[in-house]
């Protein structure tokens, strides 16, 4: 498990984070040694997460989120010198998919397409 850095848009200042270890299921189209070096490199955060629907990006992939209800406890450990430590515990998880950007049609950029022979998707003036 990984800790990730979420901020708050309630946050008075740039400086101040929470900082929470908790469990996170991706899924998608993933490349696992991306992921660990986005990790490595601090290229993973958590936005919305006060929201139903939060977003996890990693390095520049984008995960649409929706927090869920575990079946029981998970218990977050940390390897250390060959021992187990407790780092948390939690009965709340968050379930990702790869999120897919598609265009979406708009009537001003059809129109302009139509009337100008502008490119598609590409409102000309």
């Amino acid at each position: 498990m990984h800790k990730i850095d979420e901020c708050h848009d309630h946050v008075e200042s740039e400086d101040e984070w929470e900082e929470t270890t908790l469990v996170v299921e991706v899924n998608g189209v993933l490349d696992a040694q991306m992921v660990r070096r986005a990790v490595s490199l601090g290229q993973v955060s958590l936005r919305r997460p006060e929201t139903d629907k939060p977003i996890l990006q990693i390095a520049n992939s984008l995960y649409t989120g929706k927090w869920s209800k575990t079946v029981g406890t998970d218990i977050i450990l940390e390897a250390s010198n060959g021992q187990l430590k407790v780092l948390s515990t939690t009965d709340t998880m968050l379930k990702t998919e790869k999120a897919l950007l598609t265009a979406m049609p708009n009537s001003d950029t059809s129109a302009s397409h139509q009337h100008q022979g502008g490119s598609k998707g590409v409102k000309q003036n």
